[in-house]
């Protein structure tokens, strides 16, 4: 599909920010999409996606006879990411294809280990494709993982059509930077009622800065066994005859560009805030007695941030995760205020007073009645979605 298609392409602004701010922005900045890599020819019915966040047509695919196409796509300007996105293509005989935000941003590795729970590679898209596929299909078995197959011969062949065609538009680096994406395509074998089916599963691998970390891009397909080869035909057609709107594209990425420069800018203001802060602090132990500044210079030599501002309760995504990712904080639920807050720094032992203050602290041996007030163990937020 034209989405998978990536831009890997950095500024010097976005090189000058700290290595876990880049680390980070790489897993963002992959999901931005050059749309006019696929500019196909048409010959069947026609079916326009409509982004219903951003009001515009994102892409035009062009249908066999009798094959179907279910959309629900949602670009959020003010994050500069998909709230939703679900591209499901039918063919007549039970086969289909389909991605969505979930499977479009996988992430694997120990670099961002909260998000991907360390997982590997390997096991990290097993289980996305697992859990996308447990609710229609039972006995699910994948195979290896590989850079070969038609699918990946035709994006391959895309890419270097793509570069021929920017030739001169690209700098070095940005050429370089789509030796990153690695194609690859996994068989897929499951059962629904009785029947036996076959698949594939399509993905993108982009590496992060570190080797054993980075995300993938994935799409799935899967029809009953005796078809499978005609749906695959059919998508691969389909894939060829996608066309883009440039103008959605170029729209799209301004804003995940301007969400990226406001990340940055309020990243900068809580450093500064840091370093505030703990001068006002420093202050107020100076003038404690020797007991109390026993206790607080220990907290100090811990706790390097108070006072980020609270965002509203409710859930904690996989974006918002990235996005503390990239600031260097924790989030936690404040039962005294009903909102989730961010502080600065990732801690192994967080208390609060239940006053909406925190304290974080790497020391296992810490004593949190050495505090004034009741403070008790806090729970960093975790992606639930």
């Amino acid at each position: 599909m034209g989405e998978w298609i990536m831009s890997y392409s950095l500024t010097k602004k976005w090189q000058e920010t700290p290595k876990a701010t880049r680390f980070a922005v790489i897993g963002v900045i992959a999901l931005v999409i050059f749309w006019d890599m696929f500019d196909g020819s048409y010959g069947g019915s026609q079916v326009t996606v409509m982004d219903r966040g951003l009001n515009m047509p994102a892409m035009t695919y062009t249908l066999p006879e009798d094959w179907t196409l279910k959309h629900d796509v949602v670009f959020d300007s003010g994050s500069g990411h998909y709230s939703k996105y679900l591209i499901e293509i039918h063919d007549p005989n039970g086969g289909m294809a389909f991605t969505n935000r979930y499977l479009q941003f996988v992430v694997y590795g120990s670099a961002l280990r909260m998000l991907s729970k360390g997982l590997p590679f390997d096991q990290a898209w097993k289980n996305a494709a697992y859990q996308a596929l447990q609710q229609n299909f039972a006995n699910i078995r994948f195979g290896e993982a590989l850079p070969q197959g038609e699918w990946a011969s035709l994006m391959s062949g895309q890419i270097q059509g793509y570069l021929a065609k920017k030739k001169g538009q690209l700098s070095k680096g940005e050429i370089a930077q789509f030796s990153k994406g690695e194609f690859l395509e996994a068989d897929i074998q499951a059962q629904r009622d009785g029947q036996n089916f076959r698949g594939k599963a399509l993905m993108i691998r982009a590496s992060a800065v570190q080797p054993d970390s980075g995300n993938i891009l994935m799409s799935l397909v899967i029809a009953p066994e005796g078809h499978f080869s005609d749906m695959m035909a059919g998508y691969l057609q389909i894939l060829e005859q996608v066309k883009s709107n440039p103008e959605y594209a170029r729209t799209k990425q301004q804003f995940a560009n301007q969400a990226m420069q406001r990340s940055q800018v309020a990243h900068q203001t809580r450093m500064a805030n840091q370093r505030s802060n703990f001068e006002a602090h420093q202050n107020l132990v100076n003038q404690r007695s020797a007991q109390q500044d026993a206790n607080f210079q220990q907290w100090m030599g811990d706790f390097r941030n108070d006072g980020t501002t609270p965002s509203a309760g409710g859930s904690y995504t996989g974006q918002d995760y990235l996005v503390d990712s990239i600031h260097e904080r924790q989030t936690f639920y404040d039962p005294d205020s009903g909102y989730n807050v961010s502080r600065d720094g990732q801690y192994d032992y967080n208390y609060t007073d239940g006053m909406g203050n925190f304290y974080g602290t790497n020391n296992p041996s810490f004593n949190p009645d050495s505090l004034q007030g009741d403070w008790r163990r806090a729970e960093v937020l975790t992606p639930n979605n």
